[in-house]
């Protein structure tokens, strides 16, 4: 009966654990782990703010920490939540209960707003002492000085399959138009490259073995020179 007893309580733990899961949305629309948004703004100084959402029965404090994959006279200047501070990690900050907080964002300045700028940030919401509670999203951040949406470089093309993989991932990728020498990135969620492969011509597939990665949620880039062509979301189990 003790036994019994102990394996319910930790069932039951597990459950309260797992109602804690924090989850974000943007513009109305529900993120799932890892998702991409895109932001476009004609301002010099871009807030990117998520609705978090606390699923749980009990208040949670949150902090949110950016990470720069990419980024093209765009920088990531502060994180907020009520207040501001310098640099990729917010204050802390409270979700109550079944309930949301829209008052954390993430702060991109243009460099120099003469000019157009591109960067790609993931934003990571986690539960301090949540044991790895998280919740993440990629924000493609472009900034259109005067409003002018250019079309200078159309952004390439990638499938992934089979996704979630498990042993090998296929990435297909077609790039524009006098496009080549670019190299296919398998990042995980701080921003760090676990695998790297070239990529030669202009349209093909390439395979990279992710049997030795951990589970978890990962993002494949195509990078052209220094600039971050396009961004997908990679499951590994």
């Amino acid at each position: 009966m003790k036994k019994v007893l102990f394996f319910a309580a930790l069932i039951g733990l597990a459950f309260s654990m797992k109602a804690q899961t924090i989850t974000a949305s943007y513009n109305n629309q529900q993120l799932a782990e890892g998702d991409t948004i895109t932001c476009i703004d004609t301002h010099d100084d871009i807030h990117i703010a998520p609705t978090l959402h606390n699923n749980g029965s009990r208040d949670v404090t949150c902090q949110s920490l950016a990470y720069t994959i990419s980024a093209d006279n765009l920088e990531l200047y502060s994180m907020c939540a009520g207040v501001c501070l310098a640099g990729n990690l917010s204050p802390e900050f409270t979700i109550p209960a079944n309930g949301d907080y829209d008052m954390m964002y993430a702060g991109i300045m243009a460099e120099n707003s003469d000019i157009r700028g591109e960067g790609w940030f993931r934003i990571n919401t986690f539960v301090v002492n949540g044991n790895n509670d998280s919740t993440n999203f990629i924000a493609h951040v472009v900034y259109e000085k005067n409003g002018i949406l250019t079309t200078e470089v159309m952004p390439a093309e990638m499938v992934l399959f089979p996704n979630p993989a498990t042993a090998m991932v296929s990435v297909e990728v077609a790039l524009p138009e006098g496009m080549n020498n670019t190299t296919v990135e398998i990042r995980n969620v701080q921003g760090q490259v676990v695998k790297s492969i070239p990529f030669a011509g202009q349209n093909g597939t390439v395979t990279l073995d992710v049997s030795a990665l951990p589970s978890g949620v990962y993002t494949t880039a195509i990078h052209s020179g220094n600039r971050l062509m396009s961004v997908k979301k990679l499951v590994v189990r």
